[in-house]
């Protein structure tokens, strides 16, 4: 063999490892095997918030479903979410309704055999079914606050206890890309009360996911090649540095490869979204972490690590964007609702029910009054202005913002309330538009000043009749 021809074999050996090297740069595992993980730290809101609050819990069960299934429910939801929420149970004064209805309860072992060939083969099959129809409402107004058909459903065929292996005829189901239920490999079919047990706890998972935040912590696959640095540092949860490393860092040449950095943003995007402290800042990073997912399953569709994050962060979004959804619908149900009870005309004794100020005394007759659109308020001979009034007057819908305006304007006896956390709190939250706050803040801003006046040594105005 000539020198020439081994130098030629040489440098075409350098060069398939070269080739090699390069074709294993990128991906979950390098030249040597193996596979590098971070720890995800997963947290979502729940749809209803009853931390520190009076519950209520409502529990029954319809049709054939056994009584003591409701029962049971309440139970172990009390014992799951009690220790974490700290909650109190007020069946008299709740602040919050849960309601849990059980309309479906199966549960079914049966046994038989199949023919293989010349041997007759034991097959047990289990199937369990329960569904829950389960609502949260608001005590006080009785205003939808979540709502939610739950299911949860085993079924799997156990093979002969010789046979160690289980076929299952379903798959198993799936919470935010993580299993809600694990096989234990055995091949040992559940006893009836075994089965129960397991759809009940199943249930009363899910029933607590409506409520309590979801905590849970799982392995993440991080990318090796040229991003090895980057993955170093996910392991250290610095999961802000990951991603402006992977945003920063010129794209890789070939498409495959550049899909494990959008993958990495994607990860790192989905990380920092179960950090934020509110719903809007979640539902963002969420957003950008679905669309990073998306771009790394367009670039390199064979990879099939791409297919449960972008599933999990998908379901995530669905979960905070319901939770938007039910609060603007709540909001919504609370500035339609009709007011209980009808406001009783004015009376002829009442004048002050009405802005004087601006309707000089004996220019207009009663009638004349009447007709003017002006709040109807009872309540003696001088009804007091005050925070419930205003908001009253907007929830009923007839009288208009910049109406409602003047009234608080010329309001001759109030005890208007904008400035605590409790009159803010009634305010904003029954929808007052801003411009009548402000007025009420101006109205009551005259009294606030007299005392420093007074102090200064000069005389207070006196306060002009009818205003």
């Amino acid at each position: 063999m000539s020198r020439a021809f081994k130098l030629l074999t040489v440098i075409m050996v350098v060069w398939a490892l070269c080739e090699a090297s390069d074709a294993l740069a990128q991906g979950f595992s390098g030249m040597l095997g193996g596979k590098k993980e971070a720890t995800l730290k997963r947290k979502l809101a729940p749809y209803v918030n009853i931390k520190n609050k009076r519950i209520k819990i409502i529990a029954e069960a319809l049709g054939n479903t056994p009584k003591d299934i409701a029962d049971v429910l309440k139970t172990k939801f009390v014992t799951d979410v009690q220790k974490d929420l700290g909650y109190i149970v007020d069946e008299s004064n709740p602040e919050t309704i849960l309601k849990f209805t059980v309309t479906t309860f199966d549960a079914e072992i049966r046994q038989g055999t199949r023919q293989s060939g010349s041997s007759s083969l034991p097959f047990t099959t289990v199937n369990g079914n329960v569904e829950v129809s389960y609502q949260a409402l608001e005590a006080q107004s009785n205003a939808p606050l979540d709502s939610e058909n739950l299911v949860e459903t085993f079924k799997k065929e156990y093979s002969s206890p010789v046979n160690t292996d289980t076929v299952a005829l379903r798959k198993i189901p799936i919470l935010g890309g993580i299993p809600t239920t694990k096989s234990t490999g055995s091949s040992t079919a559940p006893s009836q009360s075994e089965l129960r047990n397991n759809l009940i706890n199943a249930i009363v998972k899910q029933m607590a996911q409506r409520a309590a935040p979801v905590e849970e912590q799982f392995p993440v696959k991080l990318p090796k090649g040229k991003l090895e640095d980057l993955s170093k540092v996910a392991l250290t949860q610095s999961w802000g540095k990951v991603l402006e490393g992977a945003e920063t860092m010129e794209p890789l040449s070939k498409e495959k490869d550049d899909s494990y950095r959008h993958y990495l943003i994607g990860l790192a995007n989905e990380a920092l979204a179960y950090e934020q402290t509110s719903n809007d800042a979640t539902r963002d990073y969420l957003f950008r972490a679905r669309k990073a997912y998306e771009d790394a399953r367009t670039k390199n569709a064979g990879e099939e690590e791409y297919i449960q994050p972008w599933t999990r962060v998908d379901k995530a979004l669905a979960q905070y964007e319901k939770i938007k959804r039910q609060a603007e619908e709540y909001r919504n149900y609370l500035a339609n609702k009709p007011s209980s009870k009808s406001p009783e005309p004015v009376q002829a004794a009442q004048p002050a029910s009405i802005p004087t100020n601006s309707i000089p005394s004996g220019e207009k007759n009663q009638d004349q009054k009447k007709s003017d659109g002006n709040p109807a308020v009872s309540g003696g001979s001088e009804a007091v202005w005050d925070n419930q009034m205003v908001i009253k007057l907007w929830k009923q819908g007839n009288v208009p913002e910049p109406r409602l305006v003047e009234f608080v304007k010329n309001a001759p006896t109030h005890k208007f309330d904008p400035f605590s956390a409790q009159g803010v709190l009634e305010l904003t939250g029954a929808g007052v538009p801003q411009s009548v706050i402000d007025a009420m803040i101006q109205k009551v801003k005259p009294q606030t000043q007299t005392p420093a006046r007074k102090k200064s040594g000069q005389p207070a105005a006196k306060k002009p009749q009818g205003n």
